[in-house]
């Protein structure tokens, strides 16, 4: 549904946002942790108490932003001892005496899905695996690890090794070739030009600049955190003022350069990060931010043909036009996205994905992604000071179905885990589904039952029967509602019991009991 009101609370107080956004993931990470590894001691009680505060910080008017400065310093507080209280469960997996001697690490994959997995080393030691590494403009180790399964793990094994020499940064020309990528920028480093070596086309249409920001006057007619109104685009002010330029990174898994720019009091500083062989730019940004009323916002056209941009929403999608023929489409001038969007023709596609934002305005071969909202009523010093977010530009062939966006959309948002070595955790599957259109979402124990929740949904918008494989034998498996209440019994596949077969509407979510052997 679109809400002809309120549009600014898709954007006011990141931090909040960020921290919920990243709360809800982290916390289904512990439960898929506890669930594979030590489901007798799975901590219940802590992690409903951290559930339930998390759920409160959702409530009007804390989530949207609109709330007085006294909510905000309680909400860093608490955001604050979910993410330590947390931190401390996942410790409590691992023996004190392990974690000290441990000559070995599992990289656990918390999705539900295969993946690539990425992870920074803080220390100066090699791996001993012949996994691709790349030392990074920080002085940390890169590591690629590649086809994770879901719900698995890998080994790491670290050796010592001497550090390789800090890359030496040099100035950012006006073109940068990387092995996905052709890409000019103009004299601001708004790219003018991103051409696609691997589909042999140009993605920025002719006369526009991509990711190019730029700031908006923001002057509701009424209620300044809750509201943005359609006139706000009459006077932009574009992020001109580039303080430095450079190529801070080139290797095996990543080219990375780094941008900084200065507007009025503020300042913006991006590492744009081409991940080879994928098609996909994280933009890292750190904002220092000390402007009022005035709406930041990264522009990207794209030059794809179609009407219709799709937005992820919670276990789901949804469509909408992108252009203005009716009251309704001019209504719709900035509209609500999850973890990404996209516009896609018949063949080829571009989707933005964010680690937090959730604001987008969509025309005609053209997405723009809200930043910053900075308003000051209720809240006069709202959103001033440091801002931390990742967007990404994940350029596909075909629709985003048969590219994976919500996939890309997912390894974004949750990093793989390093953890000194459990034994628990396999190079296996705990789970896993034969169908992409079906997505395992969570992963926890029941709640009045000695038994194991499995939540999925479908969201391709087709008609499906799934076949669900478990690690571990299935002794019952129980179709449930959303309150864990029995439904029907699902048949255990009779050969190897540890298979079982669930029926999807399009869209439909699918709540499953399993009762498992061991």
């Amino acid at each position: 549904m679109y809400f002809e009101y309120h549009r600014g609370t898709l954007t006011s107080i990141g931090k909040n946002k960020k921290a919920n956004r990243q709360g809800e993931f982290f916390l289904q990470t512990i439960e898929k942790l506890y669930s594979i590894c030590a489901i007798n001691r799975y901590p219940q009680a802590e992690l409903e108490q951290l559930w339930k505060q998390l759920l409160f910080n959702q409530f009007h008017d804390i989530l949207p932003g609109s709330s007085i400065k006294e909510v905000y310093d309680q909400t860093d507080q608490e955001y604050q001892q979910l993410f330590d209280k947390g931190c401390k469960l996942i410790e409590a997996l691992i023996p004190a005496v392990q974690a000290a001697e441990a000559t070995s690490w599992h990289v656990f994959n918390p999705l539900g899905q295969e993946r690539t997995g990425l992870v920074y080393l803080d220390d100066q030691t090699g791996i001993k695996e012949a996994y691709l590494t790349q030392r990074t403009y920080d002085d940390r180790l890169l590591v690629k690890i590649p086809a994770m399964a879901g719900l698995s793990s890998k080994k790491l094994t670290p050796v010592s090794a001497v550090p390789q020499s800090k890359q030496i940064a040099i100035r950012l020309e006006e073109s940068f070739e990387t092995a996905d990528f052709k890409v000019i920028f103009d004299k601001h480093f708004d790219i003018i030009s991103l051409f696609d070596k691997r589909q042999q086309r140009e993605i920025v249409p002719k006369g526009e600049r991509l990711n190019q920001l730029v700031a908006y006057e923001d002057l509701p007619m009424d209620y300044d955190a809750w509201d943005i109104d359609i006139y706000y685009q009459k006077k932009p002010y574009p992020v001109k003022q580039v303080l430095s330029a450079e190529v801070v990174e080139q290797g095996e898994i990543r080219d990375t350069l780094k941008i900084k720019r200065q507007f009025e009091d503020s300042f913006i500083t991006q590492w744009l990060h081409f991940y080879h062989g994928t098609g996909r730019i994280d933009f890292e940004t750190a904002v220092d931010w000390h402007q009022h009323q005035l709406l930041l916002k990264a522009l990207m056209p794209i030059d794809v043909n179609t009407l219709e941009a799709t937005f992820d929403i919670q276990f789901g999608q949804v469509k909408r036009p992108v252009h203005q023929n009716t009251t309704w489409d001019q209504a719709r001038f900035e509209s609500c996205g999850q973890k990404w969007v996209d516009l896609s023709e018949g063949n080829y596609g571009v989707s933005i994905l964010t680690d937090s934002k959730y604001g987008f305005n969509t025309d005609y071969q053209k997405i723009g992604l809200s930043l910053i909202k900075s308003p000051i009523d209720p809240y006069p010093e709202a959103d001033q000071g440091l801002h931390e977010f990742t967007y990404s530009l994940y350029a596909h062939e075909g629709t985003w179905q048969d590219a994976q966006t919500m996939e890309e959309a997912l390894a974004l948002n949750v990093p793989v885990l390093t953890v000194p070595s459990v034994p628990q955790l396999s190079a296996e599957a705990f789970l896993a589904v034969d169908q992409k259109n079906v997505l395992l979402d969570t992963v926890k124990k029941a709640e009045d039952e000695e038994a194991l929740i499995v939540r999925l949904y479908e969201y391709h918008n087709q008609t499906s029967a799934c076949q669900m494989r478990c690690q571990k034998r299935i002794k019952k498996a129980v179709l449930t509602n959303l309150l864990e209440e029995t439904v029907a019994e699902l048949p255990v596949e009779p050969l190897d019991a540890q298979s079982i077969t669930i029926h999807f509407q399009p869209f439909e979510i699918q709540t499953i009991m399993l009762y498992l052997e061991d």
